[in-house]
């Protein structure tokens, strides 16, 4: 079972690494290897996490091993409800899937959400990506059909999941 800390300005680059191998492991599959290798890059992910300082950021670790992480935070979207959290990312590294991870970095970033009073957890979806859409629907996330947008870093359509919380 994994260990959760928040994560700190100083796991920026051991963040931007694991968010890189991560993307690859997805979107191997849903894009296929060159395309991949076209829209992401380790120095992104790396100043992605040093932009952001790291904030609202779970890392889960498992033999000092970081795992995979979870970002959350108040709803980026234009028109949101001021009650509606959001989760960012999420990300295990494919080895450690499918043994309840990912379920307890979500659980704990609800928590946060929670705690700072939101109501709702929306998070965008590939619709190209059947795991995360299992993944959400498991925990009680649902779709909403008639909220899409495409995404302008890979170009594949999104859609909304969202659950009260």
């Amino acid at each position: 079972m994994i260990t959760m800390t928040k994560a700190h300005s100083q796991d920026a680059e051991k963040l931007g690494k694991l968010y890189y191998e991560c993307l690859k492991e997805t979107y191997r599959d849903i894009l296929g290897v060159t395309r991949t290798n076209e829209f992401f890059n380790v120095d992104n992910c790396i100043a992605e996490f040093r932009k952001n300082r790291c904030y609202d950021v779970i890392i889960g670790w498992l033999d000092n091993k970081m795992v995979g992480f979870c970002e959350y935070g108040g709803c980026r979207d234009a028109g949101a409800l001021r009650d509606t959290g959001e989760i960012r990312k999420i990300y295990v590294l494919k080895e450690y899937q499918k043994h309840g991870e990912g379920r307890r970095l979500l659980h704990e970033a609800i928590r946060f959400l929670r705690r700072e009073e939101y109501n709702q957890a929306i998070s965008w979806i590939e619709l190209e990506n059947k795991d995360a859409a299992i993944f959400y629907r498991e925990l009680g996330f649902l779709p909403d059909n008639y909220v899409t947008r495409v995404n302008p870093q890979t170009g594949l359509k999104q859609i909304i999941y969202f659950r009260n919380i």
